[in-house]
């Protein structure tokens, strides 16, 4: 896989997560607004409103019955997959040490400014705190290995796998980009004069840009990789040429044209040879044993989970 596809596959995985979370955190009632009593009764909680419409109250009762209907199951599969994860993780003797983890959050952190910003953006986005990131990266890297526990390589079948695949394992560089974007050249022209007459970058792009997902952010668009294939090639082979702090002329764009802004260039470390290759191993058992998801399947068969009946249950 190019580094772009691991990117999105990546978001796919984290948006999963957090529908996961919300679910589990809205039933179990983490989260929703509490009396001041410590300890208050059920019925009370129960009662007590949430949300108003008009005249009508919506109670904390008949939200979490509605949560409970949408998202129950789900929240209840999820949990039964990660126990059987964690049973036959236990059973071979397959952990996950925090420094594993701290690996794999620094990767995803990759083209954000700082830890912060991460974090951030995690918790404004998806709801999700430092903590439950860090849970469900551990979740994850132990399915991985559980998963991936009976797969072996030569040393010879890992460089070749390299060789082959040289652009997922070499330095990268990301760009910090804005944008101005306009519906024909008319317009781009009188975008650069204004730039050229002072006037902030963030401000012509909010005035002017028909973007409707950066033009309320001043034309930001945060940290792109090289080589990221929402961005129009165009724009990517404009922000290669720029000096930071330096916008372009117009460029042609499908949405007419735009003006690129470069405001921060940086490159990933470069790993030594060992980390290529352990990292090269995981891509190649990930890639062997294709879905994740049914290896939870196996697993849920072989520890014979199941949702219980009303009865079972009373």
């Amino acid at each position: 896989m190019t580094k772009e596809v691991k990117s999105l596959w990546g978001c796919i995985l984290v948006l999963f997560i957090c529908v996961i979370i919300l679910g589990t955190m809205l039933i179990m009632g983490v989260g929703l607004p509490h009396s001041t009593s410590l300890n208050p009764a059920p019925e009370s909680k129960d009662s007590k409103p949430v949300a108003s419409i008009g005249d009508q109250l919506i109670t904390h009762q008949e939200w979490v019955k509605e949560l409970e209907r949408q998202y129950g199951s789900l929240v209840l599969d999820r949990m039964l997959s990660n126990k059987a994860v964690q049973l036959e993780a236990s059973s071979l003797g397959i952990e996950v040490k925090p420094e594993e983890v701290d690996a794999e959050l620094r990767r995803q952190m990759v083209g954000y400014d700082s830890v912060e910003s991460y974090y951030q953006a995690m918790q404004e986005q998806l709801g999700m705190d430092s903590e439950q990131i860090y849970m469900e990266t551990r979740q994850h890297l132990l399915l991985e290995k559980v998963a991936t526990y009976p797969i072996r390589y030569t040393d010879e079948e890992v460089e070749e796998y390299v060789a082959s695949h040289v652009e997922d394992y070499e330095p990268y560089l990301s760009y910090n980009l804005s944008h101005i974007v306009v519906k024909d050249a008319t317009a781009a022209e009188e975008a650069l004069q204004s730039l050229e007459d002072g006037v902030a970058f963030v401000d012509v792009a909010a005035s002017m840009s028909i973007d409707e997902y950066s033009s309320d952010q001043g034309g930001s668009l945060g940290w792109i990789e090289d080589g990221d294939p929402f961005i129009e090639n165009n724009e990517l082979m404009v922000a290669r040429s720029l000096t930071v702090g330096q916008w372009s002329a117009p460029v042609k764009v499908k949405q007419g044209y735009a003006i690129v802004l470069l405001s921060g260039r940086k490159q990933t470390p470069v790993e030594d040879s060992a980390s290529i290759r352990a990292r090269a191993r995981r891509d190649m058992a990930l890639s062997d044993i294709g879905s994740l998801h049914q290896v939870e399947e196996v697993l849920r068969e072989k520890y014979t989970a199941r949702l219980l009946t009303d009865k079972e249950s009373s």
